[in-house]
C-alpha cells in the first residue's frame, strides 16, 4: 500500500514536472511549440521499478517470518549473540564510555544494515552536490563567455561584408571606445570520414574584446597560419594538432582547401574556429574584408549609437552582450532553480525517510534494553546517546561517499549535456560539498529528535513487562 500511494503520487508529480519542463525546452530553444507526450508504457516501467525496490527492500523481512514455524514464532526471542571486536586492545576501549561501546558493538553486529543505511544517506548527498553544482558551473561559464572571452559592449554585423575601410566609419560613430573588425566565413570542415558545417572567424593580432582562450583559460594569440579549433570540434572531428583538415569553402563555388591544424583551445558556446585575419583572407581569396565590429560603448551614448545603426542599411543586427548575458542567466538559472528544487525535496524526503525508519527500527528492537539503562540509573539524555551515536555515526560515514557519488553524477551530467550549441564546465566549488553535507546533516538530526522524543516518553514498565 506505501509503494501504491507514492507510485500516485509520483505519477502525478511525474507529469507536472514533466509539461514544466517541455515549456522551459521550448522557450529555451524557441520552437514553435513542443508537445509534452505521455506514454502509458513509461508509467508502468517507472510503477514497476518502484514496486520492485520496495518489494525487494522488504522481501528479507517477509521471508523471516513466513519461514518462521508458529511454535518458535511463539517464544520470546533468544539473546542478540555478539562478537569479540579489537581484542587485546582494553587500552583503546577504555577511552570510549560503556554505552559508545554498546552502540558500536551494535553497528558492528549489523554491519549490512549500517552500510545500506549509510548508503541511502550519501544518495541524498550526492543528489544535493548534483543540483548545486550547476550553480557553480554556470558562474564560471558566465565569466569565461561574457568576461574573460567576449568583452565587447555590441557586436555590429553587416548585411554583406566590407572593405576594412569600414572600420573607421564605426570607430567615429557616437559613443565607441574601441573597435575591432571580425570575419565570419561558413564551410564545412572535413577530417576523414567525419565532417562538420560551422564557420571559421578571424581574430586580429592584439585583440582584447574578442579573445582566444587556451585550455587553461589563458588569452593566446592565434597563430599566423592554419586553424585555431576548440576541443569540441577536435573531438567530433578527431582531430590533433598537425593533422590537415579539408575546409569547403561554401560562399566560393564550393573550393576545396587543405589548412592544417596548429592549436587547440577552449570554448564553452558553439563549435568555434579561428584563423588569423590575414590567414582567413587569404584563405577565402578575395583580399581583406570584414563581416562586423565588437566594440565598446560609452553606456550614456547608447541611444544615439542605436540611433545611427537604424539609420545605416549596411548594418544587419546590433548584439547587446549585457543583454545576451541577462537571457541566458535567466534562462540556465530558471532551469536550474526548478531541478535543484526538486532534486533538494527528493534529497530532503530520502535522508528524512532514511534515518526517521533506521532509527524507530532500532528503537523498536532496542525498546526492552533501553528500558533496562533507565532502571538502571541512566539519566534519558544517556540513554538517547546511544541511539543518537549510532545515527551520527551512519550519517557522518555517508558524507565522503555522498561527496564521490556526487561528483561522479555531476561529471556524468556535464557529459550528457554536452551538445553543439554549448558546454557546461565541470566546476564543483568546495562550498557546495560543505552545504550539500549541512543540509543532510540539518535533516537527519531533525529526524533523529523526534525519535529521542520517543525514548524519552518510554513507558519502563509497560516494555519491560510486554518483552518477559
Amino acid at each position: 500500500m506505501i509503494a501504491l500511494i507514492g507510485i500516485a503520487i509520483g505519477a502525478g508529480a511525474g507529469n507536472w514536472l514533466g509539461h514544466g519542463l517541455t515549456a522551459l525546452y521550448a522557450r529555451f530553444y524557441s520552437f514553435p511549440f513542443l508537445i509534452f507526450r505521455q506514454s502509458l508504457d513509461l508509467y508502468a516501467i517507472a510503477a514497476a521499478i518502484s514496486a520492485l525496490a520496495a518489494l525487494a527492500g522488504a522481501t528479507r523481512a517477509i521471508w523471516s517470518v513466513v519461514a518462521l514455524s508458529p511454535a518458535v514464532a511463539m517464544r520470546p526471542p533468544a539473546p542478540v549473540r555478539y562478537r569479540t571486536f579489537f581484542s587485546g586492545s582494553g587500552r583503546l576501549l577504555t577511552a570510549f564510555s560503556q554505552l559508545t561501546i554498546m552502540a558500536l558493538r551494535h553497528l558492528m553486529r549489523w554491519p549490512l544494515r549500517t552500510l545500506l543505511t549509510a548508503l541511502g544517506t550519501s544518495l541524498a548527498v550526492a543528489l544535493l552536490v548534483t543540483a548545486l553544482f550547476s550553480f557553480d558551473s554556470v558562474a564560471f561559464m558566465v565569466d569565461t563567455v561574457f568576461f574573460r572571452a567576449e568583452r565587447q559592449d555590441v557586436t555590429l554585423s553587416f548585411r554583406l561584408a566590407q572593405s576594412p575601410r569600414a572600420l573607421q566609419s564605426v570607430a567615429a560613430m557616437p559613443g565607441v571606445l574601441r573597435a575591432e573588425p571580425f570575419r565570419v566565413t561558413p564551410v564545412i570542415l572535413r577530417h576523414n570520414h567525419r565532417e562538420r558545417r560551422l564557420v571559421i572567424s578571424s581574430v586580429p593580432q592584439g585583440a582584447d574584446l574578442a579573445r582566444i582562450l587556451d585550455l587553461d583559460l589563458d588569452p593566446v594569440e592565434p597563430p599566423i597560419v592554419g586553424l585555431t579549433i576548440s576541443e569540441r570540434v577536435a573531438s567530433l572531428l578527431d582531430m590533433r594538432i598537425g593533422d590537415v583538415a579539408e575546409v569547403e569553402l561554401l560562399e566560393k563555388a564550393r573550393r576545396v582547401v587543405l589548412v592544417p591544424v596548429t592549436s587547440i583551445v577552449q570554448s564553452y558556446v558553439g563549435l568555434a574556429v579561428y584563423m588569423q585575419a590575414d590567414a582567413l583572407d587569404r584563405l577565402v581569396g578575395d583580399g581583406p574584408r570584414i563581416s562586423g565590429v565588437r566594440v565598446t560603448i560609452n553606456p550614456s551614448r547608447l541611444a544615439d549609437l542605436y540611433t545611427v545603426v537604424k539609420q545605416t542599411p549596411a548594418f544587419a543586427s546590433a548584439a547587446l552582450q549585457s543583454i545576451s548575458r541577462q537571457h541566458f542567466r535567466e534562462t540556465i538559472e530558471e532551469n536550474i532553480t526548478i531541478m535543484t528544487s526538486v532534486y533538494t525535496a527528493l534529497a530532503v524526503i530520502i535522508t528524512f525517510g532514511v534515518v526517521y525508519n533506521s532509527a524507530r527500527i532500532q528503537l523498536s528492537e532496542r525498546a526492552r534494553e533501553l528500558a533496562s539503562l533507565r532502571v538502571l540509573g541512566f539519566t534519558k539524555g544517556e540513554v538517547s546517546s546511544v541511539l543518537l551515536f549510532e545515527l551520527g555515526f551512519v550519517v557522518v560515514l555517508a558524507q565522503p561517499l555522498g561527496w564521490i557519488l556526487g561528483y561522479l553524477f555531476s561529471w556524468s551530467v556535464v557529459k550528457g549535456f554536452e551538445s553543439d550549441l554549448f558546454r557546461i564546465p565541470f566546476i564543483i566549488n568546495r562550498a557546495t560539498f560543505a552545504i550539500a553535507s549541512l543540509i543532510v546533516v540539518c535533516v537527519a538530526t531533525l529526524s533523529a529528535l523526534i525519535v529521542r522524543r520517543r525514548i524519552d516518553r518510554l513507558d519502563l514498565v509497560r516494555v519491560l513487562k510486554t518483552r518477559e
